[in-house]
């Protein structure tokens, strides 16, 4: 749900935002490079996505693994 709401807050502020559920349990999202001005805005999103992410893994450990692959274009 974190995912999916990350991705659909960044496409309503009109930013590239894809991914899906190619397995069950595994969810992937990709983010697209935002404008000098959207910057510090999809930080903060991605800032909260991420600890909400974190403090998942934490709560069920061992049954959450969270993998963060970042790609520099």
């Amino acid at each position: 749900m974190l995912l999916r709401t990350a991705a659909r807050t960044a496409a309503a502020a009109g930013l590239a935002a894809s991914g899906g559920a190619d397995a069950p349990g595994s969810m992937r999202l990709r983010l697209g490079r935002a404008p000098e001005g959207q910057r510090d805005w999809l930080r903060g999103v991605t800032d909260t996505l991420l600890r909400g992410l974190a403090d998942a893994a934490a709560e069920a450990a061992g049954d959450i693994e969270v993998r963060i692959v970042r790609v520099e274009r």
